[in-house]
């Protein structure tokens, strides 16, 4: 499917035409469906955070923005959420991880993608961090991303989600993940800012820390929105080259 989008303004930004494709493929036997925001050869792909999908605000704004900028961008849904086909129920961190590996995957062999970046938000950005720290990335960017899964923030899982989440250091994990920016909202009402310096802390240089001051989880408020899009895609040009 092949939508054309119109000329779009926000602060910042001036949104040239966009082609937008809608891409199916597989893992383990089941679909996963993502948009790619047709650019050239270097791709960032859009990891989303829980109960949420490739239809976010940020998601879409992301794509819109990088699009301008030249790059492609592909954001999809994980494995039972959105259009993707699964049991959300099932979609441990370690299952995402391998879908974004499969999207990574598909993405190189049948779209020629030849340099990858990720943004994750929230738990998305858990799931970035660990394919990061070993599969070749030019940069991340984390959005609003829990880094510590003690037994108390992961009592409203399931227990397969909680087994799984018991496996992970991903303070350890950040010691190997460099050309990292971490943004975070001040005002975060479900990730403690703490988490953000933490894993800033334990990351490699070159990395970067914002706060935003009055962001909260969502960067719901539109400036905070676009401030953190402008960042992310301020970013990424820098090492996607």
């Amino acid at each position: 499917m092949r939508v054309i989008e119109g000329v779009k303004i926000f602060k910042g930004f001036r949104l040239n035409l966009v082609d937008m494709r809608k891409l199916t493929l597989e893992n383990k036997g089941e679909k996963i469906v993502g948009i790619l925001h047709e650019g050239d050869e270097r791709c960032v792909i859009g990891a989303h955070g829980l109960q949420s999908s490739k239809e976010s605000e940020k998601m879409k704004m992301l794509g819109e923005a990088l699009s301008s900028e030249g790059m492609s961008f592909f954001r999809f849904d994980f494995r039972g959420c959105g259009e993707s086909e699964g049991d959300e129920s099932k979609s441990t961190l370690s299952e995402r991880v391998s879908d974004l590996l499969a999207v990574m995957q598909h993405l190189k062999e049948e779209e020629g993608m030849k340099k990858f970046a990720l943004v994750g938000s929230s738990f998305g950005g858990s799931i970035s961090l660990v394919v990061a720290s070993f599969h070749p990335v030019e940069a991340l960017v984390t959005l609003a991303t829990p880094i510590r899964f003690q037994s108390e923030r992961i009592e409203g899982f399931n227990e397969l989600y909680r087994e799984d989440l018991r496996r992970y250091n991903l303070l350890r994990v950040a010691s190997s993940v460099s050309r990292i920016h971490v943004i975070h909202g001040r005002k975060d009402e479900v990730v403690p800012v703490e988490d953000a310096l933490l894993l800033y802390e334990a990351s490699r240089e070159p990395k970067k820390l914002t706060i935003m001051e009055n962001g909260d989880h969502r960067f719901s408020k539109p400036v905070d929105r676009e401030k953190v899009i402008s960042l992310s895609v301020e970013w990424l040009r820098k090492f996607l080259k």
